[in-house]
């Protein structure tokens, strides 16, 4: 079982956003719903 690690809330009005080379990640909440993963696409600039 992986272990739960809690922190303390700062903002409760802000989101996280994790930007990644693949894919970034949203969150607005702290439930799976309100969790988005965004995909990257590359796009031809020819």
């Amino acid at each position: 079982m992986e272990e739960q690690i809690s922190l303390d809330v700062v903002n409760k009005n802000a989101a996280g956003i994790d930007i990644g080379s693949r894919s970034h990640w949203v969150a607005v909440g702290q439930t799976d719903d309100l969790i988005q993963k965004l995909e990257n696409k590359l796009i031809n600039l020819d």
